[in-house]
């Protein structure tokens, strides 16, 4: 996977997303707040005025029948109350009349219905005559709850009218017909705008009062309306924005119910069109959206001019910096400016302490790698210095000479000068490791032996502990090679040699113990067996050694066949190592975690390596401890642990234990044995493409393990790999 270098934002971009940020964001924010602030007032203002509209209205019907309700009373109450002649009865209603110009006519009707008498208005002369009131509405409702009773609202010779009928007198009632024109007069005179106007429903929802008269006439149902049907629901004042279902016009309105003593239900509306009644709070918004523009925009300009003077500088200083950081001390353009700069400020005096810093990093720079190059080219090992990009950062020409590289190293990168892995592999393990990584490289030819070894670590600021990037030693290990093959060579020379005299020796022994040449007394025989015992020790180790020389020829041959490691090799060292327990005073027992199915592998060799470790964990656990073989088939692979509660060992030695002639001292403080049983483990399980390793703690006991796949290729798969780890 390919990582995507990031993006780089040029200091004068952040410089003024940063004064935009602090000027021209808030601006425009607080602007666009104050603007719908204001939006939201003008509509408000424009929603009170249609409300007190709407107000008027039904405070100018209610007014018309509280006075209408109140002249009424009155009036009997100062002509008094019947008894009357029929005199003061006409009296009585030419009063009535003449008490309000809303009245047409007033008349006296009996219980059946019937008008008695009637007076009227002067302009309806000729034009009423005496009905019959019986089948009246207002009649019927009066008649019956004896108490004020009002009809609805009917339109007689184009005047819209209303009925009111007043209990008078036992068996008789005041039947009184009003002019409502002065209503609608007002309803017409209700004007917003060039589309606002006003109107009055009953509660029915039908329109009784409109500019357009006929509307009134005919009782246009309009219950449908959103606005109505929120008048009518009891509601108080109240403004609503709907949509006109027949024409899709947006309205806006005000509402007012009309509250009277006669419960007539109605309600006052005022409707506007929403375009119109909301175009002086859309102009401000439009003007003020301009101007907010217009400071938004002169606040960027003022912000670019500003980021540039202050960045300039900063970007003069950056490239000279850069320029620092490859080496090259020259401030001579920062000082070139300095010249020009006509207003001094803190970063002119920036820029003019840098020329300064720069001229004293140069010296100490200069006397430093002085230092550093006395250092590098007195040293016998070769030194090489990467980033993490892989680049030599530095490197001397002893790391040339060991690598047989004529060419300089410094400023290239790494894998383009030395064409070995193990170079790559030290320098990948220690950047994600974190630790001190070991290798060793064969260089050698047909006519000469050369092995280097290379030694990577990081390399981290003393102060803050950053890494920095990686430093391999590389050290001329050719001597030591050769000597420890010569050391091996005459071991393994020497212990072959010494092979066939030790048979013929255990040989002789055994003829001489069993009496064939002589009879020997018990002291002979003691004597015999010790020597006896000692040469069985030699041969063993003998054995063991050129057991280790054939594995590290690569010669050992494995015989596989299938075989049950719990069955045919676990239970079987347990058995015979169980007498040995017994005799420590340990407990030995298997742990079989899943079902153990076969597998193919040298059956020996496997049973070696159980009874090695089995021994060693004897040997060093303490009596009364336990020793423990786990096993588990964890499908593509064998995994068995030896466990066991003695006295451990240092973190360090785990790794070292598996190395030729390496012991810890047993649980009495002796070693035992050659210190190459765990080196035979450890080959043969790898050449059955295993791993074995080994966890322990000082005081808290030892856990070896070892895993061995079922495939028979040496190759690992990464199942394996992560087993490794």
């Amino acid at each position: 996977m390919i990582l995507k270098k990031p993006r780089k934002i040029r200091i004068f971009y952040k410089f003024l997303i940063v004064l935009l940020t602090i000027s021209a964001i808030p601006i425009f924010i607080v602007g666009m707040r104050l603007i719908d602030i204001n939006r939201v007032s003008l509509q408000d203002l424009t929603l009170e005025l249609q409300i007190n509209q709407a107000t008027r209205i039904s405070d100018a019907v209610e007014s018309h029948m509280d006075k209408l309700r109140d002249m009424i009373v009155f009036v009997i109450d100062t002509h008094g109350r019947p008894p009357l002649d029929w005199t003061l009865i006409e009296r009585l209603l030419r009063s009535m009349l003449a008490s309000s110009e809303d009245l047409l006519t007033v008349s006296l009707v009996t219980e059946d219905g019937r008008e008695i008498t009637k007076v009227y208005a002067p302009e309806l002369e000729g034009k009423v005559a005496l009905e019959n009131r019986s089948s009246h509405e207002g009649f019927i409702k009066a008649r019956r709850t004896g108490e004020f009773a009002v009809s609805e609202l009917y339109y007689q010779y184009g005047i819209p009218s209303l009925d009111v009928v007043y209990p008078f007198a036992e068996n008789m009632f005041i039947f009184i017909e009003t002019d409502l024109s002065g209503l609608l007069k007002l309803v017409e005179r209700t004007r917003i705008g060039q589309t606002g106007f006003a109107y009055v429903v009953d509660s029915k929802g039908r329109i009784i009062l409109h500019p357009e008269v006929e509307k009134g006439m005919d009782k246009t149902s309009v219950s449908d309306r959103p606005i109505v049907e929120a008048v009518l629901s009891g509601r108080l004042l109240g403004s609503i924005e709907f949509e006109d279902t027949e024409t899709g016009e947006k309205i806006v309105g005000a509402y007012a119910p009309v509250a009277t003593f006669a419960g007539l239900g109605w309600g006052a509306i005022v409707e506007q069109n929403q375009a119109e009644a909301y175009y002086s709070a859309r102009v401000m918004q439009r003007n003020a959206l301009y101007l907010l523009v217009a400071v938004v925009i002169a606040a960027c300009i003022i912000g670019y001019f500003l980021a540039q003077s202050l960045t300039s500088p900063i970007i003069r200083l950056t490239g000279v910096a850069r320029e620092i950081a490859v080496g090259n001390f020259n401030s001579e353009p920062i000082r070139q400016w300095l010249q020009n700069v006509k207003l001094k400020d803190e970063v002119v005096e920036l820029a003019s302490t840098f020329t300064v810093m720069t001229q004293q990093l140069k010296r100490y720079t200069e006397m430093q790698a002085d230092k550093m190059n006395a250092i590098l080219f007195s040293i016998a090992d070769g030194i090489i210095m990467t980033d993490y990009s892989g680049s030599i950062m530095l490197s001397n020409k002893r790391a040339g000479q060991l690598l047989g590289i004529d060419e300089s190293l410094e400023g290239k990168k790494i894998q383009d000068i030395i064409k070995r892995e193990e170079i790559y592999e030290s320098l990948r393990e220690a950047r994600e490791k974190k630790e001190h990584i070991v290798k060793e490289l064969d260089l050698s030819n047909e006519n000469v032996s050369k092995h280097l070894m290379a030694e990577t670590s990081i390399v981290s600021q003393a102060e803050s502990r950053q890494d920095l990037g990686t430093v391999t030693v590389i050290r001329d290990i050719t001597l030591e090679k050769e000597l420890e093959q010569m050391k091996d060579d005459f071991i393994h020379s020497i212990t072959h040699d010494l092979r066939s005299p030790m048979t013929s020796i255990r040989g002789f022994l055994e003829f001489l113990m069993d009496g064939s040449a002589g009879e020997i007394n018990e002291q002979q025989k003691e004597f015999l067996e010790i020597i006896d015992r000692s040469s069985k020790r030699l041969l063993v180790m003998i054995s063991d050694i050129l057991d280790v020389a054939k594995m590290e020829s690569g010669s050992m041959h494995l015989e596989r066949e299938p075989t049950n490691i719990r069955s045919d090799i676990i239970d079987s060292a347990v058995n015979t190592m169980s007498m040995q327990a017994k005799r420590d005073k340990v407990e030995l027992k298997a742990i079989q975690k899943n079902e153990i199915l076969e597998i193919n592998v040298d059956k020996n060799l496997i049973d070696r390596v159980l009874t090695n470790l089995l021994s060693n964990a004897l040997k060093f656990t303490p009596e009364g401890g336990e020793v423990r073989i786990e096993i588990e088939d964890k499908g593509d692979r064998i995994h068995v642990a030896v466990e066991d509660t003695g006295s451990g060992m240092p973190k360090e030695m785990c790794e070292r234990i598996f190395d030729k002639f390496e012991q810890v001292k047993g649980s009495k403080g002796k070693r035992k044995g050659t210190g190459l049983g765990l080196t035979i483990t450890k080959y043969i399980v790898e050449a059955h493409g295993g791993k074995i390793w080994a966890e322990s703690q000082p005081g808290q006991g030892s856990r070896f393990e070892f895993w061995i796949p079922r495939r028979e290729s040496g190759e690992s798969s990464s199942d394996d790999k992560k087993a490794t780890d």
